[in-house]
């Protein structure tokens, strides 16, 4: 079930590390203070003193991200990346949101070496180990790239923290063409130069990225490389795209569980693809890794559960045309009957596992992931709804950590006071608003009465309010009004 941030009775109760009100900020470990338009958004700023977090994590926690990123970092003097490569690039631009490879659910290289069924259910002292050597691992990753060059003529950068299927692509986009500038992404493998086919590092001072380099630190990347003509901008913060880690929409516990150091360093992760001027005809995909110290800012963006939900079953959908899956196209429609149907399938896969998890937590003193399971059993792709969960709470600790002002985005924002919220937005970016933009949102679909029963959507409620953050619980309580 639950990653580590459910391991101890959950989140991180007793905090408060919003601002005091909606629509301003207050500057929490940071020499700024900003004011927000009224019309806009809920503001927030994360202070920078983290919460008390699990003291163990069950065998899951043994996954270590850290090993095999620092592994990349450490090797990249001798061999840029090559460790690290998964294949040659194809000749056109791959889909944006199709990232789940980056994620724990299809290449976590540690997963696979721990996990066993006889260690399902283990002690607290051992799993404690375990947790802590994960994070230290993570940590030493993080600490291995060192400081930035503090004279580097960096653009400022902001992370847009978005869990998949939020409303990232609407929000890049909107931010693109409503200054005129280019905005940045993890992901440069999905963002090829319409020219060269390569990725197309943001920062285009070249001494600067070929030390950080050395240093085993490489990202972001523009995102539209080649495309629209857009500038790089030399004010202001550049949004950045990550959807971090612990996401994989088709995996158990063992795959998406990450300690609070692990998640950071996910953040910073994603892939190019480039060419190596001494050993390389063909171009190198790679994964890549940068120092998260270098993001200034953070755009926390989150979606109504329930329509998360079934647009990331839209996205698998989409995989299933593309790849012409005929078996899977022929069980599953796109609506709401394919959707339970799929879902139905998924449950019955991983709820052995959920189970496991949960039955060892209970044993280790937190009951509460057992509770929740036990209400939301029959809710349509519930372990979704856990990652999801998990994911929010691991961004409200990402930022506090890095003690880094945030600004919380919803996307139904949009519909209610676009003009605000994007005034809001581009004041928190410190990016002015081209002259000739004019766009208007276009409502989208709810999903929530039409897919979720009455008594799914109580369950939901009840297990959100269980396992989520009070600060989660702030944020999300108004999708259960």
């Amino acid at each position: 079930m639950l990653p580590s941030k459910f391991a101890n009775g959950g989140g991180h109760e007793g905090s408060s590390h919003h601002g005091s009100g909606n629509g301003n900020f207050r500057p929490m470990n940071v020499s700024q203070s900003y004011a927000a338009s009224e019309e806009g958004p809920a503001l927030n700023i994360l202070p920078g003193s983290p919460p008390l977090f699990s003291l163990m994590r069950f065998v899951v926690g043994a996954i270590t991200i850290g090993l095999v990123v620092g592994s990349i970092a450490a090797g990249v003097r001798d061999q840029p990346f090559q460790s690290g490569s998964v294949g040659v690039a194809g000749g056109s631009n791959i889909d944006d949101d199709a990232v789940g490879r980056y994620d724990d659910g299809d290449d976590a290289v540690g997963s696979r070496q721990h996990w066993t069924k006889a260690n399902t259910i283990i002690d607290a002292e051992k799993a404690a180990a375990m947790e802590k050597e994960a994070e230290e691992d993570a940590k030493a990753a993080i600490e291995r790239m060192g400081d930035p060059l503090p004279d580097s003529p960096y653009p400022r950068l902001a992370w847009l923290l978005s869990f998949p299927n939020s409303g990232t692509s609407y929000t890049m986009k909107l931010i693109e063409t409503a200054t005129g500038h280019h905005v940045a992404s993890n992901y440069g493998d999905h963002n090829l130069h319409k020219v060269t086919k390569l990725s197309e590092p943001f920062f285009e001072n070249e001494k600067v990225f070929n030390d950080m380099r050395q240093r085993g630190s490489i990202g972001p990347f523009i995102a539209d490389a080649g495309g629209k003509k857009m500038t790089r901008t030399d004010s202001g913060y550049v949004i950045t795209k990550t959807h971090c880690g612990g996401y994989c929409f088709k995996c158990a516990p063992k795959k998406y569980t990450l300690t609070d150091s692990e998640f950071i360093l996910k953040c910073a992760s994603g892939g190019w693809v480039y060419k190596d001027d001494f050993k390389s005809v063909e171009p190198i995909t790679a994964k890549t890794v940068y120092d998260p110290k270098i993001i200034q800012r953070s755009v926390h963006l989150i979606r109504s559960p329930y329509d998360n939900m079934v647009s990331r079953y839209h996205l698998e959908h989409n995989h299933m045309e593309r790849f012409d899956r005929q078996k899977d196209l022929a069980k599953y429609d796109r609506e709401r009957a394919g959707f339970r149907k799929f879902c139905k399938d998924l449950n019955k896969q991983y709820d052995k596992e959920e189970q496991e998890f949960a039955l060892a937590a209970k044993k280790n003193g937190n009951d509460k992931l057992k509770k929740a399971l036990d209400i939301v059993k029959d809710v349509p792709c519930y372990e979704d709804l856990f990652k999801y969960i998990n994911w929010h709470d691991h961004a409200f600790t990402a930022t506090a950590k890095l003690k880094m002002p945030t600004l919380i985005l919803h996307y139904n924002d949009y519909e209610t006071d676009f003009d605000g919220t994007l005034e809001t937005l581009l004041e928190f970016l410190e990016q002015p608003l081209a002259s000739d933009f004019t766009k208007e949102f276009i409502e989208g679909k709810s999903y929530e009465e039409e897919f979720f029963t009455e008594d799914e959507r109580k369950a939901v409620k009840k297990a959100t309010k269980i396992l989520a953050s009070d600060e989660l619980w702030k944020e999300l309580s108004r999708y259960f009004s």
